[in-house]
């Protein structure tokens, strides 16, 4: 009887540990394959694998919260955009409203001057907005190579743990096997 409670404690000692280590893979694989960075591993212990668990889902919302400022960014540029639209716009009517005023007054050349000066103003503005969105485009593209990077770093990672967890789960079925001989 010793010797079958010493493999029932075998036996319960190895699954509490690949048990969690397979749940881990098993999230990580899906989260690979899916690109759902919005997985969750429901798995709360306090020892190694539970820490690893911890840092894992930390690591995974700060991955969302990357996920979140490119959106962020990604529509303050489109608002940037649609602003510079409007000014576009806006500077076309105004060209437009200028050779009507020059087409019907040929004496009118204080009038033209006056709306020579709007325009360079509106022009002016409008290369303001162009250079701000620029700047935010090449913002949004420093930070989308960030994410990128750190996504390399996260398959890298996730590769990683999958590599040790295979070992660990082979070293298990080991483990599992000396102990059920």
């Amino acid at each position: 009887t010793a010797l079958l409670v010493s493999i029932l404690g075998a036996w319960l000692t190895a699954k509490s540990i690949t048990n969690p280590l397979a749940l881990l893979g098993n999230t990580m694989r899906q989260i690979a394959d899916s690109r759902d960075f919005t997985r969750c591993i429901d798995y709360r212990a306090n020892n190694e694998i539970g820490q690893t668990i911890h840092a894992f889902r930390a690591l995974m919302e700060q991955m969302r919260q990357t996920l979140r400022d490119i959106r962020h960014n990604t529509s303050e540029l489109a608002s940037s955009s649609q602003q510079l639209s409007t000014v576009a716009t806006q500077t076309s009517s105004a060209a437009h409203n200028q050779l009507e005023a020059a087409s019907s007054a040929a004496a009118g050349v204080e009038e033209l001057s006056s709306s020579i000066a709007y325009v360079a103003n509106a022009a002016d503005t409008t290369l303001q907005q162009a250079d701000t969105a620029a700047q935010q485009a090449s913002n949004g593209h420093q930070l989308a190579s960030a994410v990128a990077s750190e996504v390399a770093h996260l398959v890298t990672v996730v590769n990683t743990m999958g590599i040790t967890i295979n070992q660990l789960e082979t070293r298990s079925a080991s483990i599992d096997t000396l102990t059920s001989t």
